[in-house]
């Protein structure tokens, strides 16, 4: 016979029950009522036989597994956040390194709108700055010649319908 089994009343006057062979029973410890401990043996049926001989052995890998508990969780002492951290780097550097860029590496200095490309807008927004009185900075003098004038404007206009020569 196995030696779990449903726990029995203290006395025929007692609606507290007894532990079972295996529980040790302190003094202080709370006793299972008798209700309860009806509804339970109700609720799960009959109890599973289990030999003696089976019954040891688990007992005994669970009591050596407790022994050493450091052992076998060495690998999950890793800090988890770390983990976490890392793949969110991974994931930063490969997204950034294969998803194109929306800005160019290297703008042409006759980009004045920022859009990647040297195209007739710029040439607009240069005539524009011009005539609000705004095209002072060193930078917007495109031919070099000190000035920011209508030079400046035609020299972006000839840069953005001058045609590459396809070679080959």
């Amino acid at each position: 016979m196995s030696r779990w089994r449903w726990s029995e009343p203290l006395d025929a006057g007692s609606n507290r029950v007894k532990m079972n062979e295996h529980e040790q029973n302190e003094p202080d410890d709370p006793q299972l009522p008798v209700e309860l401990a009806d509804q339970l043996k109700a609720l799960y049926g009959q109890p599973l036989f289990v030999p003696p001989r089976t019954d040891e052995l688990v007992l005994a890998k669970a009591r050596e597994h407790l022994r050493h508990p450091g052992r076998s969780r060495r690998i999950s002492r890793f800090p988890r956040w770390l983990a976490a951290a890392a793949t969110v780097a991974l994931c930063a550097w490969l997204g950034s390194s294969w998803l194109p860029s929306r800005r160019p590496k290297f703008a042409a200095r006759e980009d004045l709108n920022h859009d990647g490309r040297v195209d007739i807008l710029d040439a607009f927004v240069l005539a524009r700055r011009l005539a609000e009185g705004s095209a002072s900075s060193p930078l917007c003098d495109i031919n070099g010649d000190g000035a920011v004038d209508q030079k400046d404007i035609d020299a972006i206009a000839a840069r953005a319908v001058k045609l590459d020569k396809g070679g080959g």
